[in-house]
């Protein structure tokens, strides 16, 4: 393992291009496939002023319409079901006390 050195901000971050995840249509297939019991369908909406003060076709996605009221649930979730059993059996802890924590419980009882 092999560590790697970062600079402070995001603006001037350099990273080796192989230290990041791009992931394949296959893992978006397969994490959408994962999720379907536990988000809720969101809309994308068409917002006139963004799209007029920034001369562009703006949409929203409306996630504060999850039962959770953030998008944080669907990044959780997943990577949850990503781990293995031995992983998940050593316990999540989730250092957050904003969206992130608001998500990652609410589908606790799935993972019983």
């Amino acid at each position: 393992m092999t560590a790697t050195t970062y600079t402070d901000t995001p603006a001037t971050r350099s990273t080796p291009a192989e230290n990041f995840y791009y992931p394949q249509l296959e893992d978006i297939v397969a994490a959408a496939r994962r999720l379907e019991t536990v988000v809720s369908y969101t809309p994308l909406l068409h917002s006139q002023n963004l799209s007029d003060q920034y001369g562009a076709n703006i949409f929203l996605k409306r996630e504060d319409q999850q039962v959770v009221r953030s998008y944080k649930i669907r990044g959780a979730y997943n990577k949850i079901l990503s781990l293995s059993e031995e992983q998940q059996r050593q316990g999540i802890v989730c250092a957050s006390a904003g969206n992130h924590a608001q998500g990652l419980p609410m589908p606790a009882p799935c993972w019983a």
